[in-house]
């Protein structure tokens, strides 16, 4: 069995367990009931919305039904129009012949416009004794056959003479006696009667002589000759000419009636009050050949009319069709159980999971308070036990808390101690150097850290009046905040005892001085007799003694040299030495530094040439100079092959001049250049013997290079050579003394006091200072314009003297911007940077003159435009980690690494100015650094280089966002921070 697949099966079968008990507990009843009441609303709904679909179903077939009605009263009508104007014809024209009539029929244009209709006719009326004259007639205009159908006597025969079209089926009726069939004649007698238009019943026309038969109807209009009387119907009958009539086949005027109607509603017409199968004269449901299920469909919706047209009844019975009633399905008919269901299963299912867990949160809670109670009195047990003495600082700054070691620490009890803001107060402090140290009042709105964050290191001192020493402590500050918001910060203040400590260094320094002071004087006898023995003062030597002399000489001249270097880098350290500062012109001083190492390179057969210097002149000390100069010619002549060339150069970079030594030696191994300017490092221990050297050398040239306020670096490639040099800032050139800003550096410079902490004065250089005394004002000019250089009291009287603070390092065109603070010493606040231009703060002890507030300022100033920006790359391209620093070469100084583990070392071992991060790792998604950045690099940038794009909420978490195929060297310059103005290169924006 896996015990990992068991750990995470344990989580879900106890959450299993406890939704199960929830559901059959008094609890899961809640559910129930809403799961009860949610299907029970939807079923209320469902049937509500079904009524509604019904009766609007309903409205809609009631005004189809009546439409299919009057459609075809009124095409009865229309058809009666056409018989009236037959009518009318015969009576102006009297005699009408078949041509006449056949234009009259044209011009109705019948199949166009009324389609169901099989012609129009005229059945002329012949008394028995007028028969043969009327059939010789017929046959006299070409009808050689002509006879009237049926044969045999009748008391009045009306023969069709006319119909039109003449063609086709109508053919069959030529010469037909209508009078002679029962329901003709019915239909005809009625029209002479009533003196009007009638229409027959059922019957089967002549004309269904081929094709599906059809039920069929005809209708008739009476025509009398001319000034005749027709009052009554026996005068009518006198009268009568014949009659103008129309046969319909019933299917074909229906679908010319109803047309596309019928796809939604069906319906019979039948001859009669009663529908019966015997008078059906139409079945919209056989002519238009409905499939199987339609024909079976009852309908959902049906009624009943009648229509009463020139004296038969028609009985019109209508149903709804499958496709009208699909009109009305809709997709809430479906979708609202379904949703309603869904709603209400969902919310049984929340229900039971929120009160799943509420069970369990109650039990998680039970568990975390009882985990808590034993975190707080192991937290409790190591607070009172503890070998650091610690004291807690409320939101007000005040001492809350007090542990015993804190207690001895400071020789004072716990109460004497409580409300205090600083246990310091009252006593005499020493602070080890000018690095970060706490004041020695620590209210919290002198220490603006933020949740997490922590001030470290710092190193003071406390007199032991008791036995007039001094106790010297590590301090570390760590911040907590509480509260809803967040606003009420708990300082924690750890104290570590390193009295012991400090005398162990103390001890070894003395020793090592001692020591060194102590053999400086034999050593330099022994040297001096045995180089006058080497040169021969006491006479010839034997060959092998002389080599031995030799050995013994080198020898001594090389512990000679580590005990000068061992005394120099303890002076160093100790901050004893001292330098003679002063304005020197640096291009004599590389010249006699080149001319004093030529024996030792002539000795290792290696050529120095010096480059023409430019005549610039550089604040230094020259003795030490000149021991930096010959530190580095010295290593270049040693590591340098016979035979090659050394060049020594300067250049003026930005404001500053650069002193390079070249050589094209063996170069520094890539693991050996972290440790370069270490004590006793060199790249092989077997150097020391090879070549010479204390492994002090760098070292002791590094801190005499920033000890005297300048910059040291090196390039190298292994196999190929070094470059290392060294730049101070240049007080211009001998012929031009000109003031010590770099060109285009703005010179404003915003004041925030509202005491007398700077003497202002605008006599001499070009800063203009500006002064505010609050908070408004201050934020005003700070959104108004950019200023060279901000100079800030952090204790105004309004109290907005840490809010600005916040605001100058946060907000993006003044976080950047040299800060100098107005105040006692003190930590370097959360924000602030202590070794980067980016970030540059100074504390400077009020009052402040102005010339020493305006050489602070130029400083700053200096220190920020010669410095590179460090720059972490983080991308497994590792052709990239070649293209990107060679974009910016001048700019930046970059370190690059391919996975997210190797970026998050580095951002916890070294300082950088910005970090650029590639999504796609082989470890990791590079989001995953964002926030190891905040943390161990408050004040650097952070951008995002990818190949692919970036979703809009992972942009905003970072300063800047570039495509790997869209970026150029402006774009990284501005992504960066670097605006045309802040840096130029070779004198140019």
């Amino acid at each position: 069995m896996n015990p990992k697949h068991d750990i995470k099966q344990k989580p879900r079968i106890e959450t299993l367990q406890i939704f199960g008990t929830t559901l059959l507990s008094k609890r899961g009843l809640i559910a129930w009931s809403t799961l009860a009441l949610g299907l029970g609303l939807t079923w209320l709904v469902t049937v509500h919305l079904h009524e509604q679909s019904m009766r609007a179903a309903g409205q809609q077939y009631s005004l189809l039904a009546r439409k299919v009605v009057s459609d075809i009263r009124q095409r009865l009508i229309d058809h009666e129009q056409i018989l009236l104007g037959g009518a009318g014809l015969f009576d102006a024209a009297g005699d009408v012949s078949r041509q006449q009539w056949r234009d009259y029929v044209a011009r109705l244009r019948l199949s166009e416009n009324y389609p169901g209709i099989q012609g129009v006719g005229f059945s002329l009326a012949i008394r028995p004794q007028d028969l043969d004259t009327h059939i010789a007639g017929m046959r006299g205009e070409g009808f050689a056959d002509y006879a009237v159908k049926p044969a045999g006597e009748r008391t009045l025969y009306t023969s069709i003479v006319l119909l039109e079209p003449f063609s086709g089926r109508n053919l069959a009726a030529f010469g037909y006696d209508m009078f002679s069939e029962q329901t003709r004649r019915t239909a005809m007698t009625r029209a002479v009667e009533e003196g009007g238009t009638a229409i027959s019943g059922k019957v089967r026309l002549l004309q269904e002589t081929h094709g599906r038969e059809q039920a069929g109807f005809l209708m008739y209009v009476p025509v009398y000759y001319a000034e005749q009387p027709t009052d009554t119907a026996e005068a009518r009958w006198r009268a009568l000419r014949g009659f103008v009539y129309s046969p319909y086949r019933m299917d074909d005027l229906m679908r010319g009636i109803v047309g596309e109607q019928r796809q939604l509603i069906g319906f019979t017409v039948h001859d009669g009050e009663t529908p019966t199968e015997g008078n059906l004269l139409h079945d919209s449901d056989l002519v238009d050949e409905a499939s199987d299920a339609e024909a079976a469909h009852d309908g959902t919706f049906a009624s009943t009319h009648n229509i009463n047209a020139f004296g038969r009844t028609w009985t019109v019975v209508t149903h709804s069709r499958p496709a009208f009633e699909r009109g009305f399905e809709d997709a809430v008919d479906w979708l609202t159980p379904a949703l309603g269901t869904g709603i209400s299963m969902s919310l049984f299912v929340v229900l039971l999971v929120l009160l799943g867990h509420r069970e369990r949160a109650m039990n998680m809670a039970r568990t975390l308070a009882a985990r808590e109670a034993a975190s707080e009195r192991r937290f409790r047990h190591l607070f009172l036990n503890m070998g650091q003495g610690v004291l807690i600082h409320g939101p007000d700054g005040r001492i809350t808390e007090v542990n015993p070691a804190a207690e001895r620490i400071f020789g004072q009890p716990k109460a004497s101690l409580l409300g205090l803001n600083s246990a310091f107060a009252g006593r005499q402090t020493m602070h080890e150097d000018e690095s970060p140290c706490l004041p020695q009042e620590l209210p919290a709105h002198r220490v603006p850290l933020e949740e997490g964050q922590a001030v470290t290191g710092a190193v003071i001192g406390i007199r032991d009046h008791a036995n007039e020493a001094w106790r010297w402590l590590r301090i570390d500050a760590y911040a907590a905040y509480s509260g809803a918001d967040n606003s009420a910060p708990h300082i924690y203040e750890v104290f570590t005892d390193i009295t012991d400590q400090k005398q162990i260094e103390r001890m070894k320094n003395e020793f090592v001085s001692t020591v060194s002071h102590e053999l400086r004087t034999p050593l330099t006898s022994i040297s001096g007799a045995l180089g006058m023995v080497n040169a021969g003062k006491v006479g010839e030597m034997p060959a092998e003694m002389h080599q031995l002399v030799s050995i013994a000489l080198k020898n001594s001249k090389r512990l000679s040299q580590l005990i000068n270097d061992l005394l120099d880098i303890e002076k160093v350290s100790a901050g004893k030495m001292e330098f003679a500062m002063q304005p020197q012109a640096l291009g004599p001083l590389v010249e006699q530094a080149v001319e004093n190492n030529q024996p030792f390179a002539h000795e290792r057969g290696v050529r120095l040439h010096l480059e023409t210097l430019p005549d610039v002149t550089v604040t230094v000390d020259a003795q030490r100079l000149a021991q930096v100069l010959a530190n580095l010619l010295s290593n270049a002549i040693k590591f340098s092959p016979a035979d090659s060339q050394i060049e020594v150069a300067m250049e003026m970079r930005e404001g500053s001049a650069r002193v390079s030594v070249i050589d094209h030696g063996c170069g520094i191994p890539d693991a050996f250049r972290n440790r370069i300017f270490q004590k006793f490092s060199q790249a092989d221990a077997s150097d020391s013997r090879s070549k010479g050297g204390t492994g002090l050398g760098l070292a002791i040239t590094r801190e005499l290079v920033e000890r005297m306020g300048g910059h040291i670096g090196f390039e190298s490639q292994e196999g190929e050579g070094s470059v290392f040099w060294f730049e101070f800032p240049c007080n211009g050139s001998l012929d031009d003394p000109s003031s010590v800003l770099p060109a285009g550096t703005p010179g404003a410079v915003l004041v925030i006091d509202d005491g007398d902490s700077v003497m202002l004065d605008q006599a001499g250089g070009k800063l203009e200072f500006t002064l505010v005394r609050t908070g408004s004002e201050a934020h005003a000019e700070l959104e108004a314009d950019a200023h060279a250089a901000i100079c800030l009291n952090p204790n105004l009287r309004d109290g907005s003297g840490t809010e600005l603070f916040r605001y100058i390092r946060s907000t993006p065109h003044t976080r950047d911007t040299p800060l100098i603070l107005l105040s006692e010493p003190a930590p370097s606040p959360a924000g602030a940077a202590t070794d980067g231009a980016a970030a540059a703060i100074r504390w400077m002890i009020p009052p402040v003159s102005s010339a020493e507030l305006r050489d602070a300022i130029e400083d700053m100033l200096l220190r920020r435009s010669e410095r590179q920006l460090r720059v972490l790359y983080v991308e497994d391209d590792t052709d990239l980690h070649h293209v990107i620093p060679a974009m910016l070469s001048r700019e930046c100084e970059f370190d690059c690494v391919s996975t997210v583990a190797e970026g998050r070392t580095y951002l916890q071992q070294r300082t950088y100015d910005a970090v650029i991060l590639d999504i796609d790792l082989p470890d990791g998604l590079g989001f995953s650094l964002i926030a190891a950045s905040r943390r161990f690099q408050p004040n650097a940038r952070i951008v995002i280089l990818s190949g692919k794009t970036v979703r809009a909420v992972d942009a905003e978490r970072v300063e800047r966002v570039l495509l790997k195929s869209a970026v150029s060297p402006a774009d990284l310059l501005d992504a960066l921070g670097l605006s045309p103005t802040w840096r130029k290169i070779d004198g140019k924006p």
